[in-house]
Formats: structure tokens, C-alpha cells, sequence
């Protein structure tokens, strides 16, 4: 057994002493504190948490409308992403932050000052109090009610609960993955339940049952819904601990999940191709290369007929995305008004994934040079 430790240290080094990275490393998707702001066209997000934390969901069995709504209010702030440099105009203020940004970092933390923009020091604190409410509520509601319980209001507080990410109460964060593993009998939302495990889970002990669970539904029904390969690229490329915990077994059968996912993408015209489920397979990939913690030898080109099958694909793609955002380009250098700001939005989101999928393929080569390349494909345009 030490002989085998020892050899995988030894082409971890290999690794590290090469002129590229092998892996990404895993990290947190940024949100924004402009969210946070009082004057939010949303409204003050600390006075929607107070108003919730103040006021009794239930009184007497019956389930107060007003405080349901409050709920169903945090559950939208926290969920929708919003680009703050649009949106900071709508309240009168500069910002030049773009791109699609959250009220929390997907690790539950709270976002990080940026430039005058700072989320306010009681907000921690409110956020905690409405999250401790939240799984007091949800744990008194199943204890009472078990299947009886009020579905819409269950979906709305699980909702709230898991994109607060790993904030999110421990017994909801049980319940869902429960829920995955067929162990718990409850109508969620089957979305709500296969990314909400997804946005939760990060714990060792959650973590082995989750690929456990995976592994079990692969093996069942022979591949995953979007949903839950967007939950486990998000686990994978956010949790640094998961992809030495991921099995190998497991992590064969999602590689193949995710190369049959981007060669169905290279088969689709143009006009179809390359959207949400093309950042959800590269993610997915960039993700499992994340493995190679565990197996230094995972997707090597040369001993691995997956790898070289990956490679031609990944090239196919980086070749189709360029050709289109050619064309796209041309297209809108004939166009005018709205159609011409079409085409030329379409070249750029081409022009991304080709430089994606290019950066892609370094990483398999061993020759990866941008270690925040998962931040780089959730930022993508669908």
C-alpha cells in the first residue's frame, strides 16, 4: 500500500514540474454585494430577512400567507443572478462588474467587497437567523405533518435554504440528499431536488453517499438528467475535497456521460448547438479533471482510448465554435439594429466556447495555464 502512496506522489510531482497544470482548481462562484444594497430596485435584502425572521410561518396549524410570501420573496433574492453593471444604473449608480452574479458565493459565503460596494456588517448575522429560522420551521412542519405537510411552502423554504449553498440548515441538507438516494418519500420538485443536493452537499460523510447515490442511478437507468449533471459539476468543481472521494468506478461512468453529452452537441446545427448543455459538459469535464488528485493517470492521453476519443471531440467543437462565430460576425456586419447586436452577441458566445474548449485540452495534455478555469465556464454565455 505504501509503495502504491508513493508512486502516485511521485506523478503528482511529475505533474507539478511540468509547464502546465493537469487539473483546475476547484472554486467558488462569486456573488456580488450590490444585492446587498438598501436602495436594491429588489428592495432591502437585510429588511426582507428581518421581516421573515420576525413573523411566524404557521399560527395554529394554519400557514400565515404573509410570512409564505416572505419566504417565497428570499427565496427569488437569493436565487436570481443579476448584472450589476445594468442593474447598478437602475438605482443611479456606476458599477462595472459584468456578467451574472449572485447574493452569496457558492460556498455560502458572503460576497467580498467591490469597489464602493460592500455588503453591510449585520447582514451575517440576519442571514443566520433567517437560515436557523428556516430549518426550525421546515423540521417542525415534517415532525407534525410528515406527507401532509404543505408543499409549496416545503419547496419554497428548500428553496430558500439550499441557494444560501452551504449555509443551508444540516436536516434540509439531509432531507434532499435522502431524497436523491430514494431513502426519504416526499414530492419536491424533482429540479428543486437534484440541483438543491448539489448546491448543499460538501461534507465527507454527504459527499461518499452522493456519488454512492450517482453511481446507483447510472447504473439504473444509464445516464443523468441536466439537472443532476449540473449538481455534480458544481460538487465536483466546488468542493475541493470531492474529486479524491469521487470512485474511480463512478468517475468512468460520468466521463462517459459527459463525452457522449458534448459529441450529441457537435451533431446539432447551429442555431441549436452550444448552449446550456454544452457549459454543463464542459464543467462537468473540467470538474473530473479535478480526479487526478486521486488517479494521477485519469484521462491520459496515451494509455486511455476515452482520452484520445475526448480530444478529437473537444478539437471537433473548438473548430465548429470558431467556424460560427465567423459566420456570426459576417452575419452582423450585413445586419442593422437589434439584429446586427444578435449576431455579433452570438459570434462572442461562439468565440468563448472555442477558447474553452481549447483551454480544455491543454488541461488534458497536462498543459492547462488558467487554474480558475471553472469560474471561467460558469461565467460563459448560453
Amino acid at each position: 500500500m505504501e509503495a502504491v502512496e508513493d508512486t502516485k506522489k511521485e506523478i503528482l510531482a511529475g505533474l507539478s514540474e511540468q509547464s502546465g497544470l493537469a487539473y483546475p482548481k476547484a472554486v467558488s462562484i462569486l456573488g456580488h454585494p450590490l444585492h446587498w444594497h438598501p436602495h436594491h430596485r429588489a428592495g432591502n435584502l437585510l429588511d426582507q430577512l428581518r421581516a421573515f425572521v420576525d413573523r411566524p410561518l404557521q399560527n395554529r396549524r394554519a400557514v400565515d400567507a404573509t410570512a409564505h410570501e416572505m419566504v417565497k420573496i428570499l427565496r427569488k433574492r437569493f436565487s436570481i443572478p443579476e448584472n450589476p453593471f445594468f442593474s447598478a444604473r437602475q438605482i443611479g449608480m456606476s458599477c462595472e462588474d459584468k456578467g451574472n452574479f449572485r447574493a452569496l458565493d457558492s460556498d455560502g459565503d458572503l460576497p467580498s467587497p467591490m469597489g464602493d460596494l460592500a455588503v453591510p456588517d449585520e447582514a451575517a448575522s440576519l442571514l443566520d437567523a433567517a437560515l436557523l429560522k428556516a430549518g426550525d420551521e421546515f423540521d417542525h412542519m415534517m415532525r407534525r405533518e410528515g406527507l401532509g405537510a404543505d408543499q409549496v411552502l416545503v419547496g419554497d423554504i428548500v428553496g430558500f435554504a439550499t441557494w444560501c449553498f452551504w449555509r443551508c440548515p444540516p436536516s434540509i441538507s439531509d432531507f434532499l440528499l435522502e431524497l436523491y438516494e430514494g431513502t426519504q418519500d416526499f414530492p419536491v420538485h424533482h429540479t428543486l431536488m437534484r440541483e438543491g443536493v448539489g448546491r448543499v452537499i460538501h461534507h465527507s460523510r454527504h459527499l461518499k453517499r452522493y456519488f454512492s447515490a450517482v453511481d446507483a442511478r447510472l447504473e439504473a437507468e444509464g445516464s443523468l438528467t441536466s439537472p443532476e449533471l449540473s449538481a455534480l459539476g458544481r460538487v465536483l468543481g466546488g468542493c475541493a475535497e470531492a474529486a479524491e472521494l469521487l470512485p474511480k468506478r463512478t468517475a468512468d461512468l460520468i466521463l462517459q456521460e459527459t463525452i457522449t453529452g458534448l459529441a450529441n452537441e457537435n451533431a446539432l446545427h447551429r442555431n441549436q448547438a452550444y448552449k446550456k448543455k454544452f457549459k454543463t459538459a464542459l464543467l462537468m469535464l473540467a470538474a473530473l479533471l479535478r480526479h487526478r488528485q486521486a488517479r494521477p493517470t485519469f484521462l491520459d492521453p496515451e494509455g486511455s482510448v476515452a482520452a484520445r476519443h475526448l480530444l478529437e471531440i473537444l478539437r471537433s467543437a473548438e473548430n465548429r465554435n470558431q467556424l460560427f462565430g465567423l459566420g456570426e460576425e459576417k452575419a452582423g456586419q450585413r445586419a442593422v439594429g437589434q439584429q446586427r447586436a444578435s449576431h455579433l452577441a452570438a459570434a462572442r458566445r461562439f468565440a468563448g466556447n472555442a477558447g474553452i474548449a481549447g483551454k480544455l485540452v491543454e488541461f488534458i495534455h497536462e498543459k492547462g495555464s488558467d487554474p480558475n478555469l471553472i469560474r471561467k465556464i460558469e461565467a460563459m454565455e448560453e
